[in-house]
C-alpha cells in the first residue's frame, strides 16, 4: 500500500510544480508588459493629455518637496506643442520662487490669475504668493529703471557664478548656458507681447519669441509673430555673438503695454519685445548680458 501511495502521489508533486513553473512564468511576462507599457514614449498621448498628465506630475512633486522633478515635468510641459493649461503657470511660478527667481515667479502667477480668474482652483493662493513677492521685493530694493541697468548690473554680480550656480540648480543643468537659455525661454514665454487687454487660452496673437545655442558663439532666436487672423510667420535669426558689446538694455511703455530687450548691435532698436513687465524685463536683460558673456568667453 506504501509503495501504491507513493506512486500516486508523485504525479501530483510534478503537477503542482509544473503549475508553479508557469504562474512564475506568467507574473514575469506580466512584469515586462507592464514595464514595457511604462517605457512608451510620451509621443504614444495627444500633447494635450500628455499635457494634463504632466500637470499631475507636477503637482505631485511639489507636495512631496521634490522641487527639482517638479521642474523637469514643467520643462517637458513647454516642449509639447500645444497651449499650456493654465495650472502650468501656477506650478511655474511656486518653482520660481522657491529658487527666489522673484520677477519669473511673479510674471508665472499673474499670468496664471488672469488666464484662470476668479473660478480658477488656485487663485487664492497665488494672490497669497504674489504678496508673498511683492513684500520680498521691497525688502530687497525695486527694480532699477532702464538707463542704469548697465552701471547696476556690476553691482549686482552679473560676472559672479552665484547668478548662474542658482539658475543651474532651479533648472538642473550642467552648463551654464543651458541654464540661462532654459531661464530666458522661462521670462519670454511667461510674458508674452498681446496688443489686446483681453486674453484667452487659445489666444493666438502678438509675437512670442525663444532662444537656443547654434554652435561656438552662436545664438538663435526665433521669432512667432501672429496676424489678425491668428496665422503664425516664424522668422529664425542667426545672431554671432563675437564682437558685440554684451551688456544689454531694456525698455518699457505703458501706453503701449510693452517691454523689449535692444538689441546688441544697434541699442536703439528693439529686439525682444514682451509684455508690459519692467521686472521681467529687467531679469531678461541680465540673463542675455550673462548668456552672451558666457558665449564670448567659453571655460
Amino acid at each position: 500500500m506504501k509503495g501504491i501511495s507513493a506512486r500516486l502521489i508523485r504525479p501530483v508533486f510534478r503537477h503542482q510544480s509544473g503549475f508553479r513553473q508557469r504562474s512564475v512564468v506568467r507574473q514575469q511576462l506580466g512584469a515586462a508588459l507592464l514595464l514595457g507599457m511604462m517605457a512608451l514614449p510620451a509621443a504614444a498621448l495627444s500633447p494635450e493629455i500628455e499635457a494634463d498628465r504632466l500637470v499631475l506630475a507636477t503637482r505631485t512633486y511639489l507636495d512631496q518637496g521634490n522641487v527639482s522633478r517638479a521642474a523637469q515635468s514643467l520643462e517637458k510641459m513647454e516642449q509639447l506643442k500645444t497651449e499650456l493649461p493654465a495650472e502650468y503657470f501656477f506650478y511655474k511660478g511656486q518653482v520660481a520662487w522657491h529658487g527666489k527667481e522673484s520677477a519669473a515667479a511673479r510674471s508665472a502667477l499673474e499670468e496664471y490669475v488672469q488666464r484662470a480668474g476668479r473660478e480658477g482652483e488656485y487663485y487664492q493662493k497665488a494672490l497669497v504668493l504674489l504678496t508673498e513677492i511683492e513684500e520680498f521685493s521691497a525688502e530687497t530694493g525695486t527694480p532699477v529703471s532702464a538707463g542704469e541697468a548697465n552701471i547696476q548690473w556690476q553691482r549686482q554680480g552679473v560676472h559672479s557664478d552665484e547668478y548662474v550656480e542658482r539658475l543651474r540648480k532651479l533648472y538642473l543643468k550642467d552648463q551654464a548656458k543651458d541654464a540661462l537659455v532654459e531661464h530666458i525661454n522661462s521670462l519670454l514665454a511667461t510674458k508674452p507681447f498681446r496688443p489686446s487687454r483681453l486674453v484667452t487660452p487659445e489666444q493666438r496673437e502678438g509675437l512670442r519669441y525663444s532662444v537656443s545655442l547654434g554652435g561656438q558663439g552662436v545664438l538663435l532666436v526665433q521669432e512667432t509673430r501672429y496676424d489678425n487672423a491668428g496665422n503664425a510667420q516664424v522668422n529664425l535669426e542667426r545672431r554671432e555673438v563675437f564682437g558685440i558689446d554684451p551688456y544689454v538694455r531694456f525698455g518699457c511703455d505703458q501706453q503701449r503695454r510693452a517691454c523689449w530687450i535692444y538689441d546688441p548691435q544697434d541699442q536703439h532698436r528693439e529686439w525682444l519685445v514682451l509684455g508690459d513687465d519692467q521686472q521681467v524685463a529687467e531679469d531678461l536683460s541680465k540673463a542675455v548680458t550673462k548668456l552672451l558673456l558666457t558665449l564670448q568667453n567659453p571655460a
